[in-house]
């Protein structure tokens, strides 16, 4: 019978295998074979070289990413403060922190349905770190514990989370991204579910929409909002300013946002309140036409961004009316919102080379496709000169064209007309728009209400607006919030709440890695931390833990996040 025995030696165990035998009469042991230390006993038992029936790996735990997350959720306090705040401390004798924290890192790693989250949870180190036995947890639990969040109280949060922030990591407040994206869900039982512009290109599903306000280059957010899903993204701006500016008492801050995201109306509410903003205008309106078509390329100047790449841009300051009299352009007031006419703001007329050539290789492409579709067209007439009368089915004509002219209708005038049994399509270009068109595509007006703001910050600041549009991918990607089925409001507003946290984690993690100098992602870093796992190995009545040996990367990604295995 073989056995597996250790010594200690400087508090290190060393394994060996001993065989029992008699010798006059006497039981003794040998040494049948050297193992190591508790690496070297993992190492075997895994390639099968031990075969002894005492000896059995009993649980092998995720252990290495888990630990970076729970850690991070501890230093934050965000437990206590999510437990502070709910009017019910426990679900089936668990707090709602707790729960909200394998809910927030089930997010991250796995993206678990709440009736798959137990079996993932059981499978992880989670258990003991937390105290809660795998066998407390059923899928309503969570749904429960999402009840006891609020706006109120998911607002209070926000705050005491940015104040944290503010405090580590010296996050100031002067400059703030915002936009809004939607996400579709199943079923329609939701009150804040509506058909609307969707994003997801779902168009006939219901959605809510997300707002986010993000801090440029730490990509902290400090901000999300949920609205129905037909709210129209102008109708979110003011609202937002209203609650950025209650909730953190900001008033020098200058907030980017997206041109869908301002209107006219909004344009001249930002002025009476005197917020500081950037944004683009339309190309297709007026405003931007005339400023593009009175700026030659050859009075732009260059301006070379942080990433290497380079623009070139004219300043105008000054309101539409003013500047249309300086350069001789006819001034035609607006049908609505007039007053904007008047107020002053500063125009930066620019260009991208880059851009310029891909937009205006985009545009003839489209052109072309519309003109071969028209072709196509008519040899399809050509064949079915009997359509317009009444044997068999006619071609919708009208419909046709409006198919294959969509996104190019303006460049184009066609008519058809009926000769006989024949239809004859008359297509000509539209030269005053095409003109119009090579001169302003590629182009762009940037629009900033605070004078004191210079050109790169203006031009910087709005190409940085690519950092939220890699936030709501991540959302909607990575930790998968699309489609969900919960009905309840305050369900939906707390289950979104959830991935907020959940992104705040990965931004935080983001951020030390990037102070750290470690060229490695979130992803990246949680699929090498995934590797390290802890291993219950039972030996007859004696049961042990081991945690696997840690890679230097490993080691490195813990440094940088400042997370210490030994305690």
């Amino acid at each position: 019978m073989v056995f597996l025995k250790y010594n200690v030696v400087n508090n290190v165990r060393y394994y060996f295998l001993v065989e029992g035998y008699r010798e006059n009469g006497k039981v003794k042991q040998k040494v049948v074979k050297w193992i190591g230390n508790a690496d070297k006993l993992l190492e075997y038992l895994e390639k099968k070289e031990l075969s002894i029936e005492d000896i059995e790996v009993e649980q092998i735990q995720d252990y290495g990413d888990i630990i970076a997350i729970h850690e991070l959720f501890l230093n934050f306090h965000l437990r206590e403060g999510i437990n502070k705040l709910m009017p019910k401390k426990r679900q089936n004798g668990i707090d709602i922190g707790s729960l909200t924290e394998i809910m927030v890192i089930n997010a991250l790693l796995a993206q678990k349905s709440k009736n798959g989250i137990k079996k993932w949870y059981e499978e992880t180190v989670l258990p003991k770190l937390l105290n809660i036995a795998p066998d407390q947890l059923y899928s309503q639990l969570f749904c429960r514990a999402l009840d006891y969040f609020t706006e109120e109280n998911i607002e209070i949060l926000e705050k005491q989370i940015t104040s944290e922030l503010q405090d580590r990591y010296h996050l100031e407040i002067k400059r703030v991204f915002y936009d809004i994206t939607s996400v579709y869900l199943e079923g329609d039982k939701c009150p804040l579910a509506e058909l609307g512009y969707s994003r997801d290109g779902k168009l006939r599903k219901k959605q809510i929409v997300l707002g986010l306000v993000i801090v440029p280059n730490k990509k902290f957010p400090i901000l999300y909002k949920i609205y129905k899903g037909n709210t129209a993204d102008v109708a979110t701006s003011k609202e937002v300013i209203d609650q950025l500016y209650q909730m953190y008492g900001i008033q020098d801050v200058v907030i980017i946002v997206d041109r869908g995201m301002i209107s006219d109306k909004i344009r001249i509410q930002f002025h009476e309140m005197k917020v500081r903003y950037i944004s683009a205008l339309d190309g297709d309106s007026k405003e931007a036409k005339d400023l593009i078509l009175s700026t030659p390329r050859h009075i732009m100047r260059g301006l070379t961004l942080r990433s290497g790449r380079k623009v070139f841009v004219k300043r105008h300051v000054g309101s539409i009316k003013a500047l249309r009299k300086k350069l001789g352009i006819k001034h035609v007031n607006r049908k609505e919102n007039q007053e904007l006419d008047d107020i002053e703001f500063i125009y930066l007329v620019g260009k991208s080379p880059e851009i310029s050539k891909t937009k205006k290789n985009a545009h003839y492409e489209a052109l072309a496709k519309a003109l071969k579709a028209l072709k196509a067209l008519q040899e399809e007439l050509d064949e079915k000169a009997s359509a317009l009368k009444k044997k068999g089915r006619p071609i919708d004509i009208d419909r046709k064209l409006k198919e294959i002219l969509h996104g190019v209708t303006r460049y184009f005038k066609c008519k058809w007309e009926k000769i006989g049994a024949h239809v004859q399509l008359s297509v000509k270009f539209n030269d005053k728009n095409l003109r119009i068109a090579r001169k302003t595509k590629g182009k762009f007006v940037l629009c900033a209400s605070d004078r004191s703001l210079t050109n790169r910050e203006i031009v910087q600041g709005y190409i940085d607006k690519y950092q939220i549009e890699h936030v709501f991918r991540f959302l909607k990607t990575d930790i998968n919030v699309r489609p969900f089925w919960h009905r309840k409001s305050n369900r939906v507003i707390a289950y979104f709440f959830i991935s907020y946290l959940a992104y705040l984690l990965k931004s935080i993690i983001d951020y030390k890695f990037k102070k750290s100098r470690l060229k490695l992602s979130f992803l990246e870093a949680m699929e090498e931390l995934s590797k390290l796992k802890i291993v219950t190995i039972s030996a007859g009545d004696q049961k042990f833990e081991k945690l696997r040996k840690i890679s230097p990367t490993q080691q490195k990604i813990f440094k940088s996040l400042k997370v210490n295995l030994s305690d």
